[in-house]
């Protein structure tokens, strides 16, 4: 799944309750050398968020979404980012 991505194309992680992979990919990102952006969406965050993405697609790096469920009114525009 991985080799799939690139600074354009997202990786979405659809989980159940309860459930934080977020580590797992920090450190994925880690051994692989590739720099990655976090934020955890809520209110007050689509300008933090859409200023790490288009950077991550300038760059390359890699970008972490958390808690979207949080912020739905935004998705349209996440959609229109990547």
């Amino acid at each position: 799944m991985v080799a799939a991505a690139d600074n354009i194309t997202p990786i979405i992680f659809v989980l159940s309750q309860g459930v934080d992979p977020s580590w797992q990919v920090l450190k994925f990102a880690e051994k692989k050398d590739i720099p990655i952006s976090s934020t955890s969406l809520g209110q007050g965050q689509q300008e933090i968020a859409t200023r790490m993405i288009k950077e991550g697609k300038r760059a390359g790096n890699w970008v972490l979404l958390q808690n979207c469920h949080l912020f739905k009114s935004w998705m349209g525009k996440l959609a229109a980012l990547c």
